[in-house]
């Protein structure tokens, strides 16, 4: 597990620009939330859209592959192995409910642990009724990892 150094979000619609933050803090890159928001895509309505090829440059940039899924889009339909990838060494992730992003913590079957941004707090999440809220609510995953 990593220790992340989270910063509650300073704007209404900022939790991913916080989860963010802390991801880029964590590998050395310090980078306050307003600047990373003016990197992002505006979404309709709220926040900002995390599947677009401005926050995939956004990351290549700052020297990271930044890989998003929709829910039922994970290689072999298996979030799982997404999941994975997120505890390697090189890598982060961001797990989205509605329209709220947690930092991704922690996962060991069946228990995923993530980061709420808006009170810094570990929310233990059961993987099979998570799955199933994001397929109802449209959730996504995203994989960040260092190139180097």
């Amino acid at each position: 597990m990593k220790n992340y150094n989270l910063i509650i979000p300073e704007e209404k619609d900022f939790c991913i620009c916080s989860c963010l933050q802390a991801i880029l803090n964590f590998e050395g890159k310090n980078i306050g939330q307003k600047d990373i928001s003016k990197r992002l895509t505006l979404a309709n309505g709220c926040g900002f859209k995390v599947n677009d090829e401005k926050i995939k440059k956004f990351f290549f940039d700052m020297g990271f592959n930044y890989v998003f899924y929709w829910e039922n889009e994970t290689p072999f339909n298996e979030p799982e192995l997404v999941l994975e990838d997120m505890k390697r060494e090189r890598g982060h992730g961001l797990v989205g409910i509605k329209d709220h992003s947690f930092l991704f913590y922690d996962f060991k079957y069946p228990e995923l642990k993530l980061i709420d941004p808006n009170d810094k707090e570990i929310k233990i999440k059961n993987y099979t009724r998570l799955i199933k809220e994001m397929y109802d609510a449209k959730g996504f995953f995203a994989l960040i990892k260092r190139i180097n």
